[in-house]
């Protein structure tokens, strides 16, 4: 890619190259910076990342569009209508009581709102009547007392909302900026690491995977979209059938965040992939990145397939293509920092058993 003056990627480059500047600073404005990088997104047509920046800065059209990180768990609580003070002795009462009568469950707000709701909502929390009552008897007074629904949702639970469009704005603004200040060299880069990626698929007979992945991004059709996300699951499942071949359920070298050994049955793929990195000596700082991209990307496939099956929504496609290069990306170290030689039986990390 050959960039002149006065071009729209040199415009581009320059205020990417601002926008990473301040989302590494402490007093960033993430709605200005969401802003512009809407406006780098239509000057070059990247209409994905358009629809998303905007979205994000304006609100989503529907419920039902809301993506699954704009989804905040909360409490559905019952308070006395009657004040501060009964409050105040309900509260009392109930934390001496052996039984509550007004247990909390748990709900789901989704976010359609703008991105200035969300941030003032991650400072300050929010609550919301749901319009019911019931009776419930206070001992202090013998005697009936109203008690209203409200939903609670956490400051911390939209703060983390927040961060997760912070995080893909970063990863949008650096990828972005790679590309157009150092497009040939990444070009010849990545050729080359496709050419070796490619190969060990096809060596493991892994391509037909891949290849059903790319077929359903490069179509028009939601659905197709929804099957590569499912199709990046099912691939990394399969390299984990096949790199990973200990019958035992679980693994001690590595724990959970309970501190017991990680499950690695069958349907827990990431456990078995990060078992198998730290069987084949990729330990340290190295090591540990590669397992915590695995973990990262794991459950992110997870919870966008549970959520599109709650909602019967399509995946959108940018958010598929991102599941898809992370999926790409994990192959991809795989091969180039082990010899992708099944373990039959693990032993100390770095050392097979005889």
């Amino acid at each position: 890619m050959s960039i002149t003056s006065d071009t729209p990627q040199v415009e581009a480059t320059a205020i990417l190259s601002e926008v990473l500047d301040e989302l590494t600073s402490a007093n960033r404005d993430l709605q200005s910076i969401l802003r512009r990088c809407y406006t780098v997104s239509v000057m070059l047509q990247w209409t994905d990342w358009q629809d998303w920046f905007y979205r994000e800065l304006n609100g989503y059209p529907s419920l039902e569009s809301v993506p699954a990180y704009r989804q905040i768990p909360g409490q559905l609580v019952w308070r006395p209508s009657a004040g501060a003070r009964v409050a105040l002795e309900k509260a009392v009462e109930d934390q001496f009581s052996t039984k509550r009568e007004n247990p909390s469950e748990p709900v789901t707000l989704a976010v359609w709102a703008e991105l200035d709701w969300l941030q003032k909502a991650a400072s300050s929390g929010y609550s919301e009547p749901t319009g019911k009552t019931k009776k419930s008897y206070l001992r202090h007074r013998s005697a009936d007392i109203t008690m209203e629904g409200v939903r609670v949702f956490s400051a911390a639970d939209f703060a983390r909302a927040v961060r997760i469009i912070e995080n893909q704005t970063y990863t949008f603004a650096s990828q972005k900026y790679t590309l157009l200040k150092y497009g040939n060299v990444l070009s010849d880069i990545w050729q080359d690491y496709r050419r070796e990626v490619d190969a060990v698929l096809q060596r493991i007979n892994l391509t037909q995977h891949w290849n059903a992945i790319q077929s359903g991004l490069l179509g028009e059709n939601p659905e197709g979209w929804r099957n590569a996300v499912f199709g990046c699951r099912n691939l990394l499942a399969d390299v984990a059938v096949h790199v990973w071949r200990d019958g035992r359920k679980t693994y001690p070298h590595l724990k959970d965040p309970d501190g017991k050994p990680i499950d690695v049955t069958s349907e827990k793929f990431a456990n078995r992939l990060a078992a198998y990195l730290h069987q084949k000596g990729l330990t340290g700082t190295s090591g540990k990145f590669l397992r915590d991209e695995v973990e990262r990307l794991a459950p992110s496939i997870r919870s966008l397939i549970g959520y599109q099956s709650e909602a019967h929504q399509p995946i959108e496609r940018g958010r598929a293509r991102s599941i898809a290069l992370g999926t790409y990306m994990i192959l991809g170290e795989l091969a180039m920092r082990t010899d992708m030689e099944p373990i039959e039986k693990y032993g100390k990390p770095g050392v097979q058993p005889d």
